[in-house]
């Protein structure tokens, strides 16, 4: 959608992480683990005392309607920091997540790339949407909308309860987007590019009027952008 206004960032970002990285997680582990509960950020997670002295939160389970299914939390994945705040145990996380305040960074390994990343975590969002029916009616979303970042998106497709769109942007391309209704008047979606970049991540559109849509989107490095579309 509006990604290109992001790959500055992404870049940087990228770079950053690139100079700041830690070496992986040890797999040697001293002690047993006992599963703890964090039911603000939704995971299931224990404790490792691991061989470099160090003590990390391993994800082993993931609640489908939380902030972190919506942030992208997986099982296997660990957890070193909350914002600022390094992470060595249950009270401390917990302390972590209290103290912040609606959205968050995680520093997170992430299993599947080998490499610490930060995922942006906001809470209070839901991953799955409810079902349409709610606290109000959504605005119809049909046609071809005019992006404030450039390019364009087309709703086309699908049904009531899964609307399918494509947006095209200048310099990176075409990306898919399966949009799904809150039943509160907005709506969750999730994009794939396919341009070069190969961007991928998720977002959350909020009509304001029948012809302007507030919208912004969470790609896979965590990076958020805002953008309004128009009719």
């Amino acid at each position: 959608m509006t990604t290109f206004l992001t790959r500055i960032a992404t870049t940087s970002f990228t770079v950053l992480l690139t100079v700041t990285a830690v070496t992986q997680v040890p797999a040697q582990q001293r002690v047993p683990a006992i599963m703890y509960r964090q039911p603000q950020v939704g995971v299931e997670y224990v404790v490792r005392e691991l061989s470099d002295g160090g003590s990390y939160l391993k994800v082993t389970g993931v609640n489908p309607e939380s902030p972190a299914r919506q942030a992208g939390l997986q099982v296997g994945d660990w957890i070193s920091k909350v914002g600022t705040r390094r992470v060595r145990s249950q009270r401390s996380f917990d302390n972590a997540v209290n103290g912040a305040t609606g959205r968050t960074w995680f520093r997170v390994y992430d299993q599947n790339r080998q490499k610490w990343i930060w995922i942006t975590l906001e809470f209070g969002s839901v991953g799955p949407p409810e079902n349409p029916g709610g606290n109000g009616p959504n605005a119809e979303l049909t046609g071809i909308w005019q992006s404030s970042g450039g390019g364009t998106v087309h709703f086309h497709g699908g049904n009531p309860n899964q609307i399918h769109a494509e947006s095209n942007v200048p310099w990176v391309g075409p990306s898919d987007l399966v949009v799904t209704p809150n039943g509160n008047g907005s709506y969750n979606f999730t994009y794939q590019q396919r341009g070069s970049f190969q961007d991928s991540g998720h977002g959350k559109l909020t009509p304001r009027d029948g012809n302007t849509i507030d919208g912004y989107l969470v790609n896979r490095l965590g990076i958020r952008a805002e953008f309004v579309l128009t009719r």
